[in-house]
């Protein structure tokens, strides 16, 4: 015996097959894009955490640094210290300035990063 379905049958249960395929395939792209998205805010949430970690380290970092150069220029004042070693002091504080508003710069950035990226969600 032979079994036979009609030529327009087989068209048309073709063409569920390949819809299906193509709704599954957009579920795949849709899935991944999510991921996409999500490794990306935590990655960037990440960064927001270390540069504020970072931010605390060298606020502490400039703080000393203040503190050493007060002591310095009293040291200097009470005449058991030089203008050099005044002087090395005040660059230390300088430079620790100068690093707190990089790492000021860096979180910031950090943060407009995440809005970007949830945005995007």
């Amino acid at each position: 015996m032979i079994f036979e379905l009609p030529l327009r049958q087989r068209t048309a249960d073709g063409r569920i097959a390949q819809a299906q395929l193509k709704l599954q395939k957009l579920d795949l792209e849709e899935r991944t894009l999510r991921q996409q998205i999500m490794t990306e805010i935590y990655d960037t949430a990440s960064a927001i955490n270390t540069a504020w970690q970072r931010y605390l380290a060298t606020k502490r970092e400039l703080e000393a640094a203040i503190v050493l150069e007060r002591g310095e220029n009293q040291r200097f004042m009470l005449g058991d210290s030089s203008l050099f070693l005044v002087n090395q002091r005040e660059r230390a504080t300088a430079e620790a300035r100068n690093k707190l508003i990089d790492v000021q710069a860096e979180y910031e950035q950090a943060r407009a990063a995440l809005r970007l990226a949830t945005m995007q969600f």
